[in-house]
């Protein structure tokens, strides 16, 4: 992967905003039993460290979705 990339992580349950220091900056949205998790990550290993703490935290990731940034 190069450059930034903005992803769009949907997990089960509904988060609350002190959860966003947890996930390197990323906006939290929570709605009707789940949260959406939206913001523009460096690289992979960035990726890979949210999505580890997904799982470390017992969260059910639902979707994830990416755009890569305009040069």
């Amino acid at each position: 992967m190069t450059g930034s990339t903005r992803y769009r992580i949907t997990v089960r349950g509904q988060l609350g905003p002190t959860f966003a220091d947890y996930f390197d900056g990323m906006d939290l949205h929570a709605c009707a039993g789940f949260t959406v998790l939206d913001g523009v990550l460096a690289d992979s290993s960035q990726l890979y460290g949210v999505l580890m703490l997904l799982r470390d935290t017992g969260l059910d990731l639902l979707e994830l979705t990416s755009k890569p940034q305009s040069a």
